[in-house]
């Protein structure tokens, strides 16, 4: 049987950092985890066999995100980048179409065995994984690839607006943590998603 397989997600504007080989290494130690960087810096040396690079700037994901939405997205700083991240289902759909999971994620990361934590028994059994305990984690979270699980942001209040506030809301993170959790509290129990956040992978989060 084939493994689940796993694309993260890592949207970055601006110099290339000066981590980025470190970076790609660790990617390299991971050989059946694909990620898909958009970005809008050129890319100096090799890049591992998995590592897709597509150009992005910041005003196409802009628009890409307004045309999912339904609503006008204005980035005008950098961080609130990270308030469409749970978007990435539908903004990457295309290219994500192949996997069975998707996540979001950043690249100040230098990776470790991820297939270690993140086990196939876990993915089998779930529809999110996070890397943090009972918190959704901007560095790490998953989600099965399908059309319901893709559209978990929709739980957040008042979801469009907040998307189309040019405030960063930390909406990866506290935000969909908070009505997920009371999501799963209801009696009784739903049967989605199935979230598995029972242990610390990372660093702890004071949300």
């Amino acid at each position: 049987m084939a493994r689940p397989s796993i694309a993260i997600v890592v949207a970055y504007f601006g110099a290339s950092p000066f981590w980025l080989p470190a970076f790609f290494r660790s990617c390299r130690e991971n050989p059946d985890v694909q990620w898909l960087l958009y970005t809008d810096f050129e890319v100096a040396g090799s890049v591992p066999p998995n590592v897709t690079i597509t150009h992005l700037d910041v005003p196409e994901l802009a628009s890409r995100a307004s045309d999912v939405l339904g609503t006008r997205i204005v980035i005008r700083r950098l961080y609130k980048v990270c308030d469409l991240k749970p978007v990435y289902g539908l903004i990457f759909a295309d290219a994500l179409r192949p996997f069975d999971f998707w996540a979001y994620s950043d690249i100040d990361i230098v990776w470790g065995d991820i297939r270690r934590f993140v086990t196939d028994q876990m993915l089998e059994a779930s529809d999110i994984v996070s890397s943090r305990y009972r918190k959704l984690a901007g560095p790490l979270t998953l989600f099965r690839n399908t059309p319901q699980t893709n559209r978990t942001f929709e739980l957040i209040p008042n979801v469009t607006e907040a998307m189309a506030s040019s405030a960063h809301l930390y909406l990866d993170e506290i935000e969909l943590t908070r009505p997920l959790r009371d999501h799963l509290a209801k009696d009784p129990p739903p049967s989605w998603p199935r979230v598995s956040w029972q242990k610390e992978m990372t660093m702890s989060a004071a949300y």
